[in-house]
């Protein structure tokens, strides 16, 4: 715990949620919407601060967050973190097995899926998408610094994965196939999982309306566009991120 922390943000048994800016209630990055969808899932008492420097950060990744005197990044740990202290118990009711698939789904969204995402993101219709963000951005920095440094950096991030050494074609196929898999387990369910929604759907939610709802054009939203239970999946979830509210 931070003394210099605590007294920066004092609140006790509140969050203090860094993320990145929005444009029109999207967020620039799907991790900071999959932890903020958990905290207004489950009533978390919490703020938003927008940083558009992700080099704030401990780990110079967005979101983090202050809570109770520590930082914590990850978007998942932050998950952990929260559900153990608060007794959140979203995934309540879930069995091994269920839980297992989930993890696999996840994985399949946020380590695969993701990078196919961000991959659309580097080129250049994706860039004049991207310009749409300056305005919320430092002035100079945010045009000249901050945006070029998030298309070389997913440029980078892309090749290392592996997914842009491959064909345009193959890279939609793929993406397409986890596309499919997340609406088949969906099926005519309101959630992955039933009636309820868990910690899986933070995850799946924040890929889909991201890739969806960014103003960053892509195959990938084209084809979202013509599946009707995933569209409606992502605007059911959709309505638990309105800040107005707060």
């Amino acid at each position: 715990m931070s003394d210099k922390l605590t007294k920066q943000y004092p609140k006790k048994d509140y969050v203090y949620l860094f993320q990145f800016p929005s444009y029109q209630n999207v967020n620039m990055s799907p991790f900071c919407t999959k932890v903020e969808l958990y905290l207004r899932l489950t009533k978390t008492p919490f703020e938003i601060v927008e940083t558009s420097d992700p080099r704030k950060s401990p780990t110079t990744k967005l979101p983090y967050i202050v809570f109770d005197g520590q930082s914590v990044c990850d978007s998942s740990k932050i998950l952990d973190l929260l559900d153990n202290y608060f007794k959140h118990n979203l995934d309540e009711g879930l069995d091994n097995i269920q839980k297992a698939e989930g993890l696999a789904l996840q994985r399949l969204i946020e380590e695969h899926l993701y990078f196919c995402m961000k991959y659309y993101w580097t080129t250049d219709a994706g860039w004049e998408g991207w310009k749409l963000f300056i305005p919320k951005l430092p002035p100079l920095i945010g045009k000249y610094f901050i945006l070029p440094s998030i298309k070389q950096g997913s440029k980078q991030q892309c090749h290392a994965h592996g997914i842009s050494r491959l064909s345009d074609e193959k890279i939609l196929q793929q993406a397409k196939l986890d596309i499919d898999a997340i609406q088949e387990y969906l099926g005519d369910k309101k959630y992955l999982f039933g009636d309820k929604p868990s910690t899986f759907d933070c995850s799946a939610f924040a890929m889909l309306h991201s890739i969806y709802d960014l103003p960053i054009p892509s195959p990938l939203k084209d084809y979202i566009d013509t599946l009707p239970k995933l569209k409606d999946y992502v605007e059911r979830l959709g309505t638990f991120l309105n800040p107005k509210s707060d």
